[in-house]
């Protein structure tokens, strides 16, 4: 896997033509299986071509029909792709290159949404949630979990997650807070202990892995990263998978709510309705009862003045 980048320089360098305006297409292999690589823009006639394999020196060589290779008029099929197969591959009509082709593997992940939010003490929904899917079935895919805090400003910090199998007991000891719930005195129950990792295959057949998240707690609230890397990958893709074919990433922030959180606004709404309505209903009362007094205070002086004039 080491140097595969310097395919697309060598491309350049040693492109002419439709290669080194455009650069080498893509094409997508799967280790073990045959590959067809058809020469567009040509005519028919005799095609030659080559390929400069990702080794130390990137050899150039002239493709031959054999064992290894097959010529069907304008296609080149390379049989039972291996690593060391890999590579840019050109074709010449009459000296001239007409097209090459970047021969290489890809690991591509669905995107997690940015973050998304769920109840305390309730359970992650491993078909919604965290849920790492590739793209196509075409290679061997290893997942990996990790995770960081959420302030964490270096992107490259990235903690393994482990869960509990018969396998793994994820016996590495790792610092638990504690937390104010029923007893304060009671540790979080380890991450490890609640998580599940589980692997299947969509309705496509593409691999994925679904994390599990059980019985949720604030402290829970973090980053985490999904890795999807062809199995053997090399350590230098995958410290630079941002930049690789071989692996990719992905990541989301689980942010973990109070399920009452929403009840308290409106218990305060509820609040303030019921005392404006109390203020209104003294208002109201007062108003009446000074009303009734002034009516009376009315009625007295009318009754003391038709008295007068009776006298």
């Amino acid at each position: 896997m080491r140097g595969r980048f310097k395919l697309l320089l060598v491309a350049v360098i040693l492109g002419v033509g439709l290669a080194e305006e455009e650069g080498p297409e893509f094409v997508k292999a799967k280790m073990g299986e045959d590959r067809k690589l058809t020469c567009k823009g040509s005519e028919e006639g005799t095609l030659r071509w080559s390929v400069t394999t990702d080794n130390a020196e990137n050899d150039t060589k002239t493709v031959a029909a054999g064992e290894k290779y097959e010529m069907e008029g304008k296609s080149l099929v390379v049989k039972n792709v291996q690593e060391e197969d890999l590579g840019v591959y050109r074709c010449y009509e009459e000296n001239e290159e007409v097209a090459a082709y970047l021969l290489d593997i890809s690991v591509r992940v669905k995107t997690f949404p940015p973050s998304f939010s769920i109840d305390e003490g309730s359970s992650t929904d491993p078909e919604k949630n965290l849920k790492c899917e590739v793209f196509s079935a075409d290679q061997e895919i290893e997942f990996k979990w990790f995770s960081r805090p959420e302030d964490e400003e270096d992107k490259t910090v990235m903690n393994p997650v482990c869960a509990q199998t018969e396998d793994n007991d994820c016996s590495v000891p790792v610092a638990q807070p504690l937390f104010e719930k029923k007893d304060s005195n009671v540790p979080v129950v380890p991450l490890s202990s609640r998580t599940t990792i589980t692997r299947g295959t969509n309705e496509e057949g593409n691999p994925f892995s679904s994390l599990q998240i059980k019985d949720t707690d604030k402290t829970d609230r973090r980053v985490f990263i999904c890795r999807a890397s062809v199995v053997g990958t090399e350590q230098e893709d995958l410290d630079d998978c941002d930049n690789s074919k071989h692996c990719d990433t992905t990541e989301t922030i689980l942010r973990v709510k109070d399920p009452l959180a929403a009840v308290w606004p409106f218990c305060g709404i509820v609040v303030e309705v019921v005392l404006l309505c109390v203020i209104i209903f003294f208002c109201e009362k007062k108003k009446t009862a000074s009303e009734k007094e002034d009516y009376d205070e009315g009625s007295n002086g009318n009754n003391m003045g038709s008295g007068h004039q009776r006298k």
